[in-house]
């Protein structure tokens, strides 16, 4: 899965308050919830959804957050 989309890479992956939410619209939450927990990216999770892998509004930024870089 290493060519796989992940939220660390999209360019529509956006934070608010103690929520991720993708700005192009998209349910990225479990169970067609809008929004996921903060949670998942402070403890580094691979954020790699199955709902974003033939998503077509996704976008790249670059290359994938090495795993020591994320969380805080």
């Amino acid at each position: 899965m290493n060519d796989a989309v992940s939220l660390y890479r999209c360019e529509h992956a956006r934070v608010k308050g103690d929520k991720i939410y993708c700005s192009a619209g998209h349910a990225i939450g479990k169970g067609g919830n809008l929004r996921l927990p903060l949670k998942v990216l402070q403890n580094g999770e691979r954020l790699r959804l199955k709902v974003c892998q033939y998503c077509p509004d996704y976008v790249c930024l670059g290359q994938e957050v090495e795993e020591l870089d994320r969380g805080w």
